[in-house]
């Protein structure tokens, strides 16, 4: 990927910078390395959100991102911030928070905590519409009269 963007250089700038190596070595360095390449990927990954990608995806995008905006830091305090920009590139505000409160201690902690809950999320939403979808069904039947185990309940609670 870089050798294409890299090769653009060679088009972008005439022979005054492409036949000195010395020149050609600063120019890509400016484009390529230094503060503005690290403060380019911070605002990416500041602006980092998830959308349609699997939680794996955004997990290492948010990886290459964070290395790339914040090469000097400790590993620690690295991932820290990696873990805060994962759990930040959530639209849902309510998940995000769940995540937070569990503290995680990096971002593949974060990572499995995202995935544990979005499975009980699809299992909760699955068998809430399975029930609509039964009471649905019995109103359209006309079979909504209680099953011989709901009578029994139901006598049973009366007590």
């Amino acid at each position: 990927m870089l050798e294409k963007k890299t090769a653009n250089v060679l088009w972008d700038y005439g022979e005054e910078v492409t036949t000195s190596l010395s020149r050609l070595t600063s120019t890509l360095q400016k484009r390529f390395g230094g503060k503005a390449f690290a403060d380019k990927h911070c605002i990416k990954i500041k602006n980092k959100r998830r959308g349609k990608k699997s939680l794996h995806s955004l997990n290492s995008d948010i990886r290459r991102l964070a290395a790339l905006s914040i090469p000097d830091v400790l590993h620690k305090t690295g991932e820290k911030l990696a873990t805060d920009y994962f759990v930040d590139a959530w639209w849902d505000r309510d998940l995000a928070m769940k995540i937070r409160e569990q503290n995680p201690k990096d971002i593949d902690s974060a990572l499995q905590l995202a995935l544990q809950l979005e499975v009980w999320i699809k299992d909760t939403a699955q068998s809430e519409g399975k029930q609509t979808e039964l009471k649905r069904t019995q109103k359209l039947t006309g079979t909504n009269k209680p099953s011989p185990l709901e009578k029994k309940t139901k006598h049973y609670k009366r007590r």
